[in-house]
Formats: C-alpha cells, sequence, structure tokens
C-alpha cells in the first residue's frame, strides 16, 4: 500500500478527510460506501460530507450522516462557496464521488477545497482534471502496463 504524502497539509489534530456526493440517497455510491463511512477510525480521521444531491430521507442517506462526523447539504450552494467551506474547515483531504457523471460538481476541486484532492468510485476511466492528485483504482479500472 502507497503512502500519499501531502504537500501542504493543515495542521489538525485528525486528517480531516471530505466525500463530496451527489448521491448520498438510495443509489449505488451510496450502497458502496456507506460501510467505508462506518469503518473509519475514528482517533486518526474526522469526516466530513457535503451533499448537492436530493435528500430521499432513505436508510442509506440517515446511515451515511449518521457515520460521518460532520454532514453538509449544500446542494443550493454555488461550487466556489462550498470549496470555500471546506477550505475553512481546513479539510486536509477531498475526495469526489462522482467524476463526470449525472449532476457532478467537479469545479468544486477547481477552487482547491483541499491540499489534496481525489477522485474515487465514479466514473474514472474518463477522469482527468488538472487539479484530481489521485484517484483510488483498481487493475481493471487500470491495468499495470497503464
Amino acid at each position: 500500500m502507497k503512502t500519499i504524502k501531502i504537500k501542504k497539509r493543515n495542521i489538525n489534530e485528525k486528517i480531516r478527510v471530505a466525500y463530496f456526493s451527489s448521491d448520498f440517497n438510495e443509489h449505488p455510491v451510496a450502497h458502496t460506501v456507506v460501510e467505508l463511512f462506518e469503518l473509519h477510525d475514528k482517533n486518526q480521521f474526522t469526516t466530513y460530507g457535503f451533499s448537492y444531491g436530493k435528500n430521499d430521507k432513505s436508510i442509506y442517506r440517515k446511515r451515511i450522516e449518521n457515520a460521518l462526523d460532520h454532514f453538509f447539504d449544500v446542494q443550493m450552494y454555488a461550487d466556489k462557496d462550498i470549496a470555500t467551506l471546506a477550505q475553512n474547515l481546513k479539510i486536509d483531504i477531498a475526495i469526489d464521488l462522482g467524476g463526470y457523471t449525472a449532476k457532478n460538481r467537479i469545479k468544486i476541486f477547481s477552487y482547491q477545497a483541499a491540499p489534496i484532492q481525489i477522485s474515487y468510485l465514479g466514473f474514472l476511466g474518463t477522469l482527468c482534471h488538472e487539479k484530481i492528485d489521485y484517484i483510488f483504482a483498481d487493475e481493471i479500472l487500470i491495468p499495470r502496463e497503464h
């Protein structure tokens, strides 16, 4: 497993990780990440959710809200305002869960929401964004020879 080196890390007691998505509701993304959120080591991480999708009041939405330390419904915010909120919260790592899918808000990352910006899960195969530092991928998405 590789260690991620943080460029200009904020000085926080714990690492602040924020997840950004329009799919914190009855959606395959929520089905995939809810347990990940529930299993975060709270001794090492403070977790944040930035939701810009509909609150469907589903069990998945409730589980995600409960699993994360802080949850923000930002669907009515402008992209720049969401990035500014993340900066003010001193987020260390911002993770986009949508990529270039419907309802994406990838422009948030153009405003540098955090010193380290990562894309995970949502349509990674075509994501080529100059402000995304890393992607979480497997050998299916990115074969070893690439």
